[in-house]
């Protein structure tokens, strides 16, 4: 009976041994199989119809003239400091603490219409001949031309790339029209840099050059007529005009280049300068610790669009929630124990600019800030979520909000861990402030200042797939309501999985202290049952013999060795497996192409580290150096000692049986 007692305790231990380890934090997950009455009443105060409202106002803004010139929301642009006036009112009206906290930084205001005319005789006196193109669009951050415009010879660069077709035609002073499927291929884009450098056009003018792609509108680059590269900013370095026309409208001006008098007078009134750019911050303070702070953000600024989606749709979830939680306290109904930031950052489309300037100017609460959890581009069919990975506190956000979701009936998707260009978004300077420094270096030649910082490894995007238009004439509420891509159900309800997320986090209990301790303890009460078993077993003659032999192979040298034998594998884990609890290995290649890749590990798992590939397949400028960097950051760092010294003891009693044999 006893030895029935003693097997069913061990493996009740032993099962419990494997799981208290990971449990801890796998329970913020599993704990809410339902909503309570106080995230039920929150939850559904969050109205679908509000949201839209307050996206329909912004886009109003946008696309209103008269307070936006033709910047439509461009950070530091008149357009963007009506939206920050509007979001300040929003905000104060809800009773929040509201600051405006400006930083200074580079400003474009585009004064008029930008126009393409095209001119099939070289007189630009004579109007018969010419047609004006209506899809004719700047790009953003475009370089200006003079008041009066340009007016030059047209030229073309077929696709694909030809070295040899390309040299018997001479851009310089032309105004250039080319196929945007130029920057899809590295070797093409550096071709037409280098070109450009040579040979510098008067204006260039993007199309779609393929007919697949006839029935995409012209797409809108973040800082596309400045660009945020590695190549650095070269249209602005040879001071030439950007612009963009649809597919229909370039294969019109193709035809008409069979004159060879052909040109084009462009006109882009824009003014550069400097001047403040608004990020919007309203606190609801804490009741219980205020020094703790979950921050809720969104970017309010823009392309050259009416960005009904990105992040129209973003800003206005963050306003919702602050107008939420705001009444719900006032009400008496929930009161956040940790302090709730809402932040509307400027300057996102600008390469982060905006939340970089926030994490400089608040660098002593960074410590402070248990989770951040930002919005953008919501409202399309399907939420989505980047990767996060349990923080060192033991907070693990991408559980929780996935949990959130499963509550409240939304389906998820995890975006891939790469953060390309095309999937930054402000939560990723508090997630990884080196690598953001990176970023702001290649975007704008200047260091941040924030490489050292404390992170917020709790950070998370929230935005929403497909996101085919955005960056596009389609981000419009026309356009949204006619495909369906933003719908108020939507919007509703991935907002609700972000209310219903920060809930949980300010609900969750966690310490990687008593993390640590569980699955220690657990560890020693699988080996105290494991002895005390073979204690009563017919095995206690082979418990006392192995118990024998220790004693006499294993001395101080030896444990010495067992000590940096232990060492040894922890180094070696580090460097090539990353065998570890609750892992995060950061793979970076640097200037001249910024890249970052992820990695994420649980209790107990083995992955390995992909090699990184340095340079870019000779696309790379020789004059230009690229390096490359891996870091890992690893916790569970005690459970992972017992393992590793686990494994050293046994090999180093394997070793010193065998050389004690022959020896004799």
């Amino acid at each position: 009976m006893h030895k029935k007692l003693a097997f069913l305790g061990f493996a009740f231990l032993w099962i419990a041994a494997l799981v208290l380890s990971n449990a801890f934090v796998a329970s913020q997950s599993n704990q809410y199989s339902h909503l309570s009455s106080v995230e039920s009443e929150i939850v559904s105060r969050i109205n679908g119809t509000n949201i839209y409202g307050y996206d329909l106002e912004l886009e109003k803004i946008a696309l209103n003239h008269s307070l936006s010139l033709y910047s439509f929301r461009s950070s530091g642009s008149v357009g963007a400091n009506a939206t920050a006036a509007w979001i300040q009112q929003r905000f104060d009206s809800f009773g929040l603490e509201t600051n405006a906290e400006p930083f200074e930084f580079t400003t474009w205001n585009l004064l008029a219409q930008p126009v393409l005319v095209v001119d099939t005789d070289g007189n630009l006196s004579s109007t018969n001949d010419q047609v004006t193109i209506g899809s004719f669009q700047s790009e953003h951050y475009s370089w200006p031309t003079a008041d009066d415009g340009v007016f030059a010879r047209l030229a073309t660069l077929p696709l694909p790339y030809s070295g040899i077709a390309w040299n018997e035609i001479n851009t310089t002073g032309k105004v250039l029209l080319i196929g945007a499927e130029v920057s899809s291929n590295n070797n093409w884009y550096l071709a037409f840099r280098m070109k450009l450098q040579t040979e510098t056009p008067s204006a260039v003018i993007f199309r779609w050059s393929t007919s697949s792609m006839a029935f995409m509108p012209p797409v809108f680059d973040s800082c596309g007529g400045r660009p945020n590269s590695e190549y650095g900013p070269f249209f602005w370095s040879s001071k030439i005009p950007v612009g963009w026309v649809s597919y229909d409208d370039g294969q019109l001006i193709i035809g008409k280049m069979t004159s060879a008098d052909a040109s084009a007078s462009v006109s882009v009134r824009a003014i550069i300068g400097q001047g403040p750019h608004y990020n919007l911050v309203a606190k609801l303070p804490g009741s219980v610790d205020p020094e703790k702070m979950i921050v809720i953000s969104a970017h309010y600024d823009s392309v050259m669009d009416a960005a009904f989606c990105d992040n129209g749709a973003g800003t206005a979830a963050l306003v919702e929630l602050a107008r939420v939680f705001s009444e719900a306290s006032k009400e008496g109904i929930y009161k956040p124990q940790y302090t709730l930031v809402f932040v509307a950052f400027a300057g996102e489309e600008l390469g982060l600019v905006g939340s970089v300037n926030y994490f400089e100017q608040h660098a002593s609460e960074l410590s402070n800030i248990v989770a951040v959890i930002n919005l953008d581009s919501l409202g399309s069919g399907t939420m989505e979520i980047s990767k996060s990975f349990p923080d060192d506190r033991g907070l693990d956000l991408q559980r929780v909000v996935m949990s959130a979701g499963n509550d409240l009936g939304v389906t998820i998707d995890l975006t891939d861990p790469l953060p390309t260009l095309t999937r930054l978004s402000d939560h990723q300077t508090f997630l990884d402030p080196a690598d953001t420094d990176d970023f702001y270096l290649t975007f704008w030649g200047v260091r941040a200042g924030i490489r050292n910082m404390t992170r917020v490894k709790s950070s998370i995007m929230i935005d929403s797939i497909p996101l085919s238009w955005v960056h596009t004439e389609n981000d419009n509420s026309t356009s949204t309501a006619t495909l369906g891509w933003v719908t108020v159900g939507s919007l509703e309800g991935q907002t609700r999985v972000a209310g219903l997320s920060v809930m949980r986090v300010l609900s969750t209990f966690f310490s990687p202290f008593l993390l640590e301790l569980y699955g220690s303890v657990a560890i020693v009460a699988v080996v105290l049952v494991v002895a005390a078993y073979l204690e009563r077993s017919r095995l206690r003659a082979l418990y006392r013999r192995a118990r024998h032999e220790v004693r006499s192979y294993i001395g101080l040298r030896e444990v010495v060795y067992t000590i940096i034998l232990t060492v040894v594998f922890l180094f070696l884990s580090f460097l090539f497996s990353g065998r570890v609890a609750n892992t995060e290995v950061i793979v970076r290649m640097y200037y001249p192409r910024i890249l970052t890749i992820y990695y994420y590990g649980t209790p107990f798992e083995m992955f390995g580290v992909v090699p990184v590939a340095v340079g870019s397949g000779g696309a790379v400028p020789s004059e230009q150096s690229a390096g490359a960097g891996i870091t890992l950051l690893w916790g569970g760092l005690l459970a992972n000692i017992v393992l590793f010294s686990a494994c050293a003891f046994i090999v180093t009693f394997a070793v010193t049986k065998v050389r004690y044999r022959l020896g004799h």
